[in-house]
């Protein structure tokens, strides 16, 4: 008997058929959860390092190239890159498909335990990041209004263990705006006139500007 003689013959039971078929799809519909990112793994690896005070060309000979020197004996890497900037150096790497994961972090962190014997002594300790698409945010709010960049800058920061509070929020972080700063000036004459440099200058500066403990109040046995 053909599908369609059937359908003829029983449409009590084709009807029944369409019925459980459309409520299974309101189901899915409304009920089934949702990942818009799924759970999986990217062959991409981030080594970022911190180098305080140097410019992009110092980066770029003391971080950067011996760090992608020591990497670039990692089986399975199909793609080394780099990007140098003030302060900082960025290290990307693009595994084969289908390669151990999970083993090329470890020898990656081994061969990272090895480089930095020729890291600066005032660079950061690397970071090594494995790309995770749940690393990456899934909201962003612009802050803007009459008022200085700082203060915008400052109503972020406050804003931000507001948000982080809110159920399902894992974590915020704040971008942009400036922070406060003060800039001395110090006319040459005067520091020739008081035999000073300003290295001298900077270090009294640094010596006063410090934070430190006024003492303790007590009251009522808690102090």
């Amino acid at each position: 008997m053909s599908l369609s003689k059937t359908a003829v013959l029983r449409p009590t039971t084709v009807m029944i058929i369409f019925a459980i078929l459309t409520a299974l799809g309101i189901y899915a519909t409304f009920d089934l959860p949702l990942d818009l990112f799924p759970d999986i793994e990217l062959p991409y690896v981030a080594i970022s390092t911190s180098y305080p005070g140097a410019g992009p060309e110092e980066v770029e000979k003391r971080v950067t190239r011996p760090i992608e020197s020591v990497i670039s004996g990692v089986s399975g890497i199909e793609y080394l890159g780099s990007n140098s900037s003030s302060g900082s150096s960025l290290v990307y790497i693009q595994l084969t498909y289908g390669s151990n994961l999970d083993e090329s972090m470890n020898d990656i962190r081994a061969k990272m335990d090895y480089a930095k014997e020729f890291l600066p002594d005032e660079a950061k300790t690397p970071m090594i990041y494995k790309m995770d698409p749940s690393m990456f945010p899934i909201m962003h709010y612009a802050i803007s209004g009459n008022r200085t960049p700082e203060e915008l800058r400052k109503y972020a920061d406050d804003l931000t263990p507001k948000l982080e509070q809110i159920d399902g929020v894992a974590s915020a972080y704040v971008s942009g705006g400036r922070d406060r700063a003060i800039n001395i000036e110090i006319p040459r004459d005067r520091l020739e006139a008081y035999n000073l440099t300003i290295t001298q200058v900077a270090k009294i500066l640094a010596a006063q500007n410090i934070e430190t403990a006024g003492g303790t109040i007590t009251q009522d046995d808690l102090n």
